[in-house]
């Protein structure tokens, strides 16, 4: 394509004279500036009939290589969606009102999605199109994650966004993000999180555990809280031994005095209780049947006198079953005396005291029956005491990992 002398200072211009250009594809229209010094106009048509237009630049160079550009995505099958950032794509899979095959997202995986998003996907590809999104991005993430367990959770949280940005349509339909062959390849950042047997274990991420000021916080909130505004001081206790002991909250809601050797300070967890739609109540074995022992420690890291209130607190529970208040001998009973329902503990235990307690929460609107209610998504929930048992077992008692897991209930000796 031969040039001419400088048109309206544009020296790249082609010498046909002509006013406007198309690409090789015939998909996109490059047009002259009506003005010297002006720019020059793309246009083109989506295959889904919708037009566009954009500038090129002030030189006829620029113009013809966006333009090219531009035909290249066409081809591609490029729309609007998938030309946005992934940040937008993210905001669509983080979205509560976003149909789920499988439901809605509970609290805890919602603000651990919301995690994964903030900390490794915006920074390494949120600026990126979605249509540029490649497996190699998702790589990078999993390679960022401390630990090999971590890196799978990356991985898994990865999955879900891709699949949900298909369903909104921010990725082309040839656009394949195959993820069946990402693994991590990073370096564990800490050498203790490495089992004795050589295997990785399960990665407790510290946002995901409540740190020990954060459980002496919900501790002393707890014990405020009770039955017609009158404090109990045992539903701190609760707290403790469910940040320094472990249990599974249908298991610590079980306990009663029998089960709980105070001179060995430990707790067996045999049974836990059960709901279902529609029947009673009832006692049936552990998670995956794991019945345990668990310990306690005297002193738990917050300061707080373990063995004597456990003693204590026995004491109380062998007089209320004198006075008939307390039939089960539970140690930690709903203000009705028998075990708690998960409903009613959510609402008149943890929620009063975690919000006493300053945990962090967001307000979500999701509709309802017709109208928009808010809903609370705490970023820590009970269970996360849970998490907060493991690392102290491993980090501060230095306990072995298979122990920790065994004290714990879990499935497999390497994941705490």
């Amino acid at each position: 394509m031969t040039r001419a002398t400088p048109h309206g200072g544009d020296a790249t211009r082609p010498t046909d004279g002509a006013e406007a250009w198309r690409t090789p594809g015939d998909r996109v229209l490059v047009t002259a500036p009506k003005a010297d010094g002006g720019y020059y106009r793309l246009q083109w048509t989506t295959s889904e009939g919708q037009r566009g237009q954009t500038t090129g630049g002030r030189t006829f160079t620029k113009a013809w290589a966006k333009a090219l550009a531009r035909e290249r995505d066409l081809e591609l099958g490029a729309t609007p969606r998938s030309e946005m950032p992934v940040s937008r794509g993210i905001e669509y899979w983080l979205d509560p009102n976003r149909p789920t095959p499988r439901g809605g997202w509970g609290d805890s995986h919602r603000y651990g999605m919301n995690a994964y998003a903030r900390r490794y996907f915006l920074p390494h590809f949120g600026d990126k199109r979605c249509m540029d999104l490649r497996r190699s991005d998702i790589q990078r993430c999993v390679n960022a994650a401390p630990t090999s367990s971590e890196g799978r959770n990356i991985r898994r949280s990865a999955a879900s966004m891709i699949g949900a940005l298909r369903q909104g349509d921010y990725l082309l339909d040839n656009q394949v993000i195959d993820l069946s062959n990402v693994f991590w390849h990073g370096v564990t950042a800490n050498d203790a999180q490495t089992s004795d047997s050589g295997e990785r274990l399960e990665y407790v991420s510290p946002w995901k555990r409540p740190s020990n000021a954060q459980v002496e916080a919900l501790r002393d909130a707890a014990a405020r809280t009770g039955r017609r505004g009158k404090g109990q001081w045992w539903r701190g206790l609760m707290v403790e031994i469910a940040a320094y002991s472990g249990p599974r909250w249908s298991e610590l809601v079980a306990v009663t005095t029998e089960v709980v050797d105070l001179d060995r300070r430990t707790i067996d967890l045999h049974w836990r209780v059960a709901e279902s739609t529609g029947k009673a109540r009832r006692l049936t074995p552990p998670k995956m049947a794991k019945r345990r022992t668990t310990i306690y420690p005297e002193v738990s890291p917050t300061g707080y006198r373990l063995g004597d209130l456990m003693r204590k607190r026995v004491d109380e529970v062998h007089v209320e079953q004198r006075q008939g208040l307390n039939r089960k001998g539970l140690l930690f009973p709903a203000p009705s005396g028998d075990w708690w329902w998960t409903g009613v503990f959510h609402r008149d235990f943890f929620e009063k005291s975690a919000r006493a307690a300053g945990w962090e929460y967001s307000d979500l609107e999701r509709p309802y029956d017709g109208v928009t209610r808010i809903e609370r998504q705490w970023h820590l929930t009970w269970h996360s005491l849970r998490h907060t048992f493991c690392t102290v077992a491993l980090e501060e008692w230095g306990l072995p990992e298979s122990t920790v897991s065994l004290l714990a209930g879990h499935s497999v000796a390497c994941r705490v």
